[in-house]
Order: C-alpha cells, then sequence, then structure tokens
C-alpha cells in the first residue's frame, strides 16, 4: 500500500489534450481596489473638502505633522494617505497633485 503522503500528484485532462500551458497566459491576479486606485486627489470621489484641506496644505508647504484618516470600509482612507505621502514626497507639483 502506498502511503497517501509518497503519491504524485496528478492532473484531470481530457484524451488527447496536453498538459502543456497554453501561449496566453493570464495576467497575474490584482485585487480590484489594487488596479483601479486612485492615483492623484482630482481621481477621488465623495470626499471634495477633505481632498481640498490636502490639496491646500501641500500647496502652502504647511503640512501637520501627524494626520488621522477615519472612517468606515471604503471611504478612500488609504487611497488619500498614499496620494498625500507621494505629494509631500513629490519633486514636480502641479497644483498640489503629485
Amino acid at each position: 500500500m502506498v502511503s497517501p503522503t509518497a503519491r504524485e500528484p496528478t492532473t484531470a485532462t481530457a484524451p488527447g489534450a496536453s498538459a502543456e500551458p497554453t501561449a496566453t497566459a493570464q495576467p497575474p491576479h490584482q485585487a480590484l481596489y489594487r488596479r483601479w486606485r486612485a492615483q492623484t486627489f482630482a481621481e477621488i470621489v465623495g470626499q471634495a473638502a477633505v481632498v481640498e484641506t490636502l490639496r491646500n496644505a501641500v500647496r502652502a508647504g504647511r503640512v501637520s505633522h501627524g494626520i488621522l484618516f477615519v472612517g468606515p470600509r471604503g471611504t478612500g482612507k488609504t487611497s488619500l494617505a498614499r496620494i498625500l505621502a507621494k505629494a509631500l514626497n513629490c519633486t514636480d507639483l502641479q497644483d498640489g497633485d503629485p
């Protein structure tokens, strides 16, 4: 008797079909929130007051030493934080946008 750990993995293929991968490979999976994440302040939707406040702070060069992003899931906290960090480190700002 063969122990379950000693078995070789099997793959089910149709008769006559090869087990070789096809030439058209799928791109690696990427979560929707990463694929469609906003990249500039202008792309943020539904947070006009926050966007304008952060954009004005970046334009004026008067960004606070600590900013808290608080709210329920899906409101853009991480997107705004990433855009703000990008804007603060950007050497070529375009009207407050990185």
